[in-house]
C-alpha cells in the first residue's frame, strides 16, 4: 500500500510529541520543588470517531498485532466491512481511543507505526506493549505519592527520561532555563535509585 504524502513525517512528529507528553520516569538526581500542569490529547482524523467522540474512551498506548490467523485487518469503522489495510502479527500500532459497539465488542482506532495507515481493530486482536502503565500495575505497591521537581541546577542541561524504571528506551531532552519538570510519584529500585514520575514535560 502506498504511503500518503507526508504521512511518515506526521507519524514521527506525533511519536516525538508523545515522548514529551506521555508519562515518563525521570532518574532521581536532585529532586525538589513544584511546577504547572498541562495536557495534550491527540485526536484521530476519522469520521466514525468524530461522530462518536462522546462514546469513545481515551487509551493513548502502543500495541502489537496479535490476530488469530497471523494477521489483523484495519477496518474503516466498527460498522464497516471495508478493510483499509492488513498487517502481520507483530506490527506495532498506536491506539488513541477505543469504542464499544452494541454487541459489547471493544474496538481500537489504530495507527500503523510503519505505514501510517489508520483504521479500527477489535481490541482482542492486540497485545499491549509494556509501558509506564504496565509498570505501575506491576509495582504499584512500591510507588509512593510524593511531589516535587528536578533540581534547578539541571536547567539548561540535557537529561535522560525513561518510560519506566528499567526501560531500554530513553529520551534525552534539554531542560529549559526557566522551568524544571515536576514529579508526582516516586519509585525506589533495587539499587536504591529514586525515580520521579513525570506525567508530562513541555
Amino acid at each position: 500500500m502506498d504511503k500518503k504524502p507526508g504521512m511518515r513525517i506526521r507519524v514521527k512528529i506525533r511519536n516525538m510529541m508523545r515522548a514529551i507528553f506521555i508519562a515518563l520516569f525521570l532518574t532521581g538526581i536532585g529532586l525538589n520543588g513544584d511546577v504547572v500542569h498541562a495536557d495534550a490529547i491527540f485526536e484521530p482524523e476519522n469520521s466514525f470517531y468524530e461522530n462518536h467522540r462522546q462514546d469513545c474512551e481515551y487509551v493513548d498506548r502502543s500495541y502489537t498485532a496479535d490476530g488469530p490467523e497471523g494477521i489483523v485487518e484495519l477496518y474503516e469503522s466498527p460498522e464497516s466491512s471495508k478493510v483499509i489495510e492488513t498487517a502481520e502479527n507483530g506490527s506495532t500500532f498506536y491506539v488513541s481511543f477505543s469504542y464499544t459497539d452494541g454487541e459489547s465488542i471493544e474496538w481500537a482506532i489504530c495507527e500503523n507505526n510503519e505505514t501510517g495507515s489508520s483504521g479500527w481493530v477489535p481490541m482482542e486482536y492486540l497485545s499491549v506493549v509494556y509501558d509506564e502503565i504496565s509498570f505501575e500495575e506491576e509495582y504499584g505497591e512500591s510507588i509512593t505519592e510524593e511531589s516535587g521537581a528536578l533540581d534547578s541546577s539541571n536547567m539548561g542541561k540535557t537529561v535522560n527520561f525513561w518510560r519506566y524504571p528499567g526501560s531500554e528506551e530513553a529520551f534525552p531532552m534539554e531542560i529549559g532555563n526557566d522551568y524544571t519538570p515536576e514529579y508526582s510519584k516516586v519509585f525506589v529500585d533495587e539499587q536504591d535509585r529514586r525515580w520521579g514520575f513525570i506525567s508530562y514535560y513541555k
